[in-house]
């Protein structure tokens, strides 16, 4: 669920996901920053880790969990859909945190969008890890609740992010 809320020159969204609410505004130059309580960084600072963002937070559980479930898998496949998991595990999280650290909205949004296809890499690979029983059910469905989870959290955001672009001044 995204308020748009007009403050003088400024814009002001929220974002809300499951964990948290999330303030951004732009200024009159067309920058977004991340504003409200704790957020005391601008997107374009010199400290672009993105670590704040609960997006990257939920991004890192989701590989903590991927590299704990296939650690699981056979030996032989450890170069294989192992391997490829981990990998669209952690672009999820590091393009997030690539985006968050961008100058422009269109940045972050075609970041989040790699993000996006990074994440439906995952949900296929988790469903054929299954399918070929290297993951038991429960914990499939258990990270894929997570990468669920994951996808709503980048939609809002995406959402959010496009209506604040379109409601700034230009610069």
């Amino acid at each position: 669920m995204q308020a748009a809320t007009n403050a003088t020159a400024d814009t002001t969204l929220t974002t809300r996901s499951t964990r948290s609410t999330i303030h951004y505004q732009s200024d009159p130059d067309g920058r977004l920053t991340q504003a409200g309580p704790g957020s005391g960084r601008d997107r374009g600072s010199t400290d672009r880790t993105g670590e704040a963002t609960e997006e990257v937070a939920g991004a890192m559980d989701l590989v903590t969990d991927v590299f704990e479930a296939t650690s699981r898998f056979p030996a032989h496949e450890r170069f294989g859909l192992s391997a490829q998991m981990r990998r669209s595990a952690v672009s999820i999280a590091s393009n997030i945190a690539e985006g968050h650290s961008r100058h422009s909205t269109a940045e972050y949004l075609h970041l989040l969008s790699v993000a996006d296809g990074s994440l439906a890499e995952l949900t296929t690979q988790l469903e054929i890890a299954e399918r070929v029983h290297f993951l038991p059910r429960a914990l499939h469905e258990s990270t894929a609740a997570k990468a669920a989870e994951i996808g709503r959290m980048l939609f809002g955001l995406r959402r959010a992010l496009r209506r604040l672009s379109s409601s700034s001044p230009a610069p």
